[in-house]
């Protein structure tokens, strides 16, 4: 990129710009005033609530702790959005050309984000854990754990500059994208059911994980597009011996599922199957032997 002549260059369809990513003491970040003083601040509620109960002699039922909390985090250290500049565009672009390339810095930058402080997030949320042990006798024992988690995140504040906050269209320093990363980004719930079951130096285990939706997000609204409601399995069988040769056979997400797929509308050019947000990635089904040894 060396040697351009201009911050932006036009090839055909599409066009380039130089970037950078500023320090926030750097020139061009004072300049447009992305220094501010306040640290992260954080607050955490919470309620916890526990219960056990014991019947008979082969029976164990434990109710694990019922979890509600609320999470307040002022003055998050973000990443800013990329701010564009054109030396012969409007007057905001042309303002913003001037304080990303300060006077001898011959930089000829197009664009440029920092890190700042300034959002502000409430976190709000239930987990919630159950386990069931049943001691079978001859039949060996079983254990049964059923957990769930609801969480919503609501961003309060976002930041802002007074030197771009000046200009003729102050441009965004945390868009849309963001803001909803931080509140769809991730499931609202999840529930997990696992179930293992032993005798002697035998073991079985499965695991049902339900996810919840998730949002992949978008400056523009038009091109948002939902990951999907998934549940997963996962199995296994194991063998440990008394002299610490331990054998184990499994398949990780069974039922081979996968995200929604990218709509063609975002992923024009084919190199992006699926969301980058799915909480279970991409891969499919896994199968797997493990060889271990302890002593």
């Amino acid at each position: 990129m060396t040697g351009w002549p201009s911050p932006v260059v036009s090839t055909g369809s599409i066009l380039l710009y130089r970037s950078a990513l500023f320090a926030a003491v750097s020139a061009a970040s004072l300049l447009a005033g992305a220094v501010q003083a306040a640290e992260p601040v954080g607050e955490v509620e919470e309620l916890v609530v526990t219960g056990s109960r014991t019947e008979g002699r082969t029976r164990l039922e434990t109710l694990a702790p019922i979890d509600a909390y609320r999470i307040d985090i002022d003055n998050r250290i973000v990443l800013s959005e990329n701010i564009q500049c054109n030396p012969t565009g409007t007057p905001t672009a042309q303002a913003i050309c001037g304080l990303i390339n300060p006077p001898g810095a011959n930089a000829q930058l197009g664009a440029a984000r920092f890190f700042i402080n300034g959002v502000n997030t409430e976190t709000i949320g239930l987990d919630i854990l159950a386990r069931y042990r049943w001691d079978m006798g001859g039949f060996g024992d079983l254990d049964v754990t059923g957990a769930a988690n609801f969480n919503s995140t609501d961003v309060t504040a976002v930041p802002k500059t007074s030197v771009l906050e000046s200009l003729p269209v102050p441009p965004p320093l945390f868009d849309r994208a963001n803001r909803l990363t931080f509140e769809e980004g991730t499931p609202a719930s999840k529930y997990v059911l696992n179930v293992d079951w032993s005798r002697g130096d035998f073991g079985l285990s499965g695991k049902l994980t339900r996810y919840g939706d998730v949002l992949s997000p978008s400056n523009n609204p038009a091109l948002d597009y939902k990951v999907g409601e998934h549940v997963l399995l996962d199995v296994a069988g194991r063998w440990n011996s008394e002299g610490g040769v331990g054998i184990a056979l499994g398949v990780s997400n069974a039922l081979d599922q996968y995200s929604n797929r990218t709509p063609t509308i975002v992923n024009t050019n084919g190199p992006v199957a699926f969301p980058n947000f799915s909480p279970f990635g991409f891969n499919g089904r896994y199968v797997y032997a493990r060889l271990s040894y302890n002593w």
